[in-house]
């Protein structure tokens, strides 16, 4: 494949090798990864902060629930 100029070959999944074997990431996969980390990580936090207020919410109906039939 012909990459900024400089005929090069494919080599494995994101990389490019400069013709002397140098491998080295293409630099907009690179930025899509980190986007994609990025993205994974505020979404977990997200998941993990409404499983909190859930269970809190859930716990405390409960203990209304009980303190009421005692």
């Amino acid at each position: 494949m012909i990459f900024n100029g400089v005929i090069t070959r494919s080599n494995q999944a994101g990389t490019k090798t400069d013709g002397r074997g140098n491998c080295r990431p293409v630099r907009s996969q690179v930025v899509v990864v980190v986007v994609v980390v990025v993205v994974v990580v505020v979404v977990v936090v997200v998941v993990v902060v409404v499983v909190v207020v859930v269970v809190v919410v859930a716990a405390t109906a409960a203990l209304l629930v009980v303190s009421t039939l005692l």
